[in-house]
């Protein structure tokens, strides 16, 4: 880090989350100041706040290399959940943080970047949603590689640059399979349950009526 410019986090992102943690983010942003190249800092603000009305953002820990990764997308032996291999952060300073922390997970050695539409993993209403996954030629699932937008390399707690994600996605054709996160399709199961059981309970009530009329 001799000789570099470090990065100033701006002092708007000092905002927990939650009143609870105002104590803990406050110390996670005084440790990051200063602590990353200043280019790498400056390009992660963009990242993270590129359409964040939209978008989550969030980290998968990797020991991969990024060129297939960009071209293809996250490789997964199962249907997964996004919480379940990408943290997602609401706190720019605990990001940066957990980014410098990559190598305490397993073995990794660098983050992937990922930004996923809101409406994928939450549902809303009366919004389409994005499928966040596809089924490759091999038969596996594989996270779609247009949610990846960057990989950042970590040695020995040292961002060592930002390659981000220049591939064309033309990977789909007409018979590709989308895929919603079990996150989502969940959380429909239990609506379309609870659905189901208040029409039920309607056409009972109905039904006992028109007896007793």
């Amino acid at each position: 880090m001799k000789n570099k410019k470090l990065f100033e986090i701006p002092k708007k992102f000092n905002i927990p989350e939650a009143p609870y943690l105002k104590k803990d983010r406050n110390e996670i942003y005084k440790d990051m100041n200063y602590k990353i190249d200043k280019n790498i800092g400056e390009i992660l603000q963009q990242l993270y706040e590129y359409e964040s009305d939209k978008y989550l953002i969030g980290i998968h820990r990797t020991a991969s290399t990024p060129k297939e990764i960009f071209k293809s997308g996250i490789i997964y032996d199962e249907y997964p959940n996004i919480h379940d291999h990408v943290q997602i952060f609401q706190n720019f300073p605990f990001m940066l943080r957990e980014i410098m922390y990559a190598e305490n997970y397993k073995i990794s050695n660098g983050v992937f970047i990922i930004k996923v539409p809101k409406s994928s993993i939450k549902g809303e209403k009366n919004v389409d949603v994005e499928p966040l996954y596809y089924r490759g030629k091999d038969g596996k699932v594989y996270l779609r590689p247009e949610f990846i937008c960057a990989y950042i390399p970590v040695y020995k707690r040292e961002l060592l640059g930002v390659e981000l994600n220049k591939y064309p996605h033309n990977i789909y054709d007409e018979n590709t399979e989308f895929l919603l996160d079990t996150n989502l399709t969940e959380k429909r199961n239990v609506y379309g349950f609870i659905n189901i059981f208040i029409i039920s309970i309607i056409l009972i009530l109905i039904t006992i009526f028109m007896i007793l009329k």
